[in-house]
């Protein structure tokens, strides 16, 4: 027996639920569980909130689902569990009513190495981004295609690029003088890229601008050159 459903929110998804159970009926395996949980999900009316600058398009934070997802899960009867093991990230749909019951999902895991963090912290963000990641394919949530939105113009500035252009403008800024009078600019520039609202081309322009500048002679060069000038006058 099915149920149509035409965008309803959560607390009309666990009423229409709960109406099915009174009528009686077999109960459902995990394999149903999930599968109606995707129908389920993909009725209501969730909405992306986040955003990537750079390739344009709009993705899923784990926030926007999670709740909704939730609500679903115990209406069902099942849960979620997430699993590290070694290098790889395992999500767990298990089923309340029968915990034997297990549907397993699996990924590698990374750790990521971000800017201005601590090793806790990446840990944290590698975990809701793998835990986001999971949930997405076994809810079959859709989202944006990567991959296929990639220009077909080699020349055209990719997404894989963005970080190469990235570190080499701060890798610039450690060696190069800067002028008194393009600090500032250079500084709000700097936090423009950290924050990502800026554009590739802004960066492109900023090393252009930072090549062209006299490099900070370290403590080396300057005791080398110390040195021969002591030889010569000597």
């Amino acid at each position: 027996m099915s149920i149509e459903i035409d965008h309803l929110d959560s607390d009309e998804i666990g009423q229409k639920i709960k109406k099915k159970e009174k009528k009686g009926g077999k109960k459902m395996n995990i394999y149903e569980k999930l599968q109606k949980a995707r129908v389920l999900l993909q009725n209501t009316q969730i909405k992306k909130s986040g955003i990537n600058p750079y390739a344009r398009y709009e993705y899923f934070e784990l926030s926007d689902f999670l709740p909704t997802i939730n609500k679903i899960m115990d209406d069902l009867k099942f849960s979620s569990v997430l699993k590290i093991i070694n290098d790889k990230a395992l999500l767990l749909i298990i089923n309340s009513e029968t915990p034997s019951e297990k549907i397993v999902f699996s990924v590698p895991f990374v750790i990521p190495e971000l800017k201005g963090t601590n090793s806790i912290q990446n840990i944290g963000a590698g975990i809701t981004y793998i835990r986001r990641y999971l949930l997405t394919i076994a809810f079959e949530i859709v989202e944006h295609d990567v991959v296929d939105s990639q220009p077909l113009n080699s020349n055209d500035t990719k997404v894989e690029n963005l970080k190469d252009l990235e570190n080499l403008y701060f890798d610039l800024l450690k060696c190069k003088l800067i002028p008194e009078d393009k600090k500032e600019d250079i500084e709000k520039m700097s936090l423009k890229i950290k924050e990502g609202k800026t554009k590739p081309e802004n960066i492109k322009n900023a090393i252009k601008y930072l090549e062209g500048l006299p490099e900070i002679e370290n403590k080396i060069d300057k005791a080398i050159k110390k040195f021969e000038k002591i030889i010569k006058e000597g």
